[in-house]
């Protein structure tokens, strides 16, 4: 459903003549305006749902790992005293992990 925010708001939809005068047209019912938000508010979790289903085709499951669980490390952002980065290592660990922070970080 298409609906200007005026007219989600008042029921009208101002437009404007050729001259520049504003034009109004009849206001709508009571009983239709009691519908209109909830029509409203349909489609917009219906927009939500989509976004949400396009966000979820990209993006990786959660590993569910625990604490204690062995797992490697790729030290992509941590520093190390080596003389080249093409000298070190391309994993660490295995190591184990000591809590669970948040649903992504360990």
């Amino acid at each position: 459903m298409k609906a200007t925010p005026c007219f989600a708001n008042y029921g009208i939809n101002p437009e404007y003549d050729i001259i520049g005068h504003l034009i109004q047209r009849r206001q709508k019912e009571p009983e239709e305006m009691t519908q209109l938000p909830e029509s409203l508010r349909n489609v917009m979790v219906g927009a939500q749902l989509r976004e949400k289903e396009y966000y979820d085709l990209y993006r990786k499951p959660d590993l569910n790992l625990q604490s204690g669980d062995m797992v490697w490390l790729l030290p992509l952002n941590i520093r190390i005293i080596r003389p080249s980065k093409k000298l070190d290592y391309r994993k660490m660990g295995p190591l184990k992990i000591l809590a669970k922070m948040g649903t992504r970080a360990y």
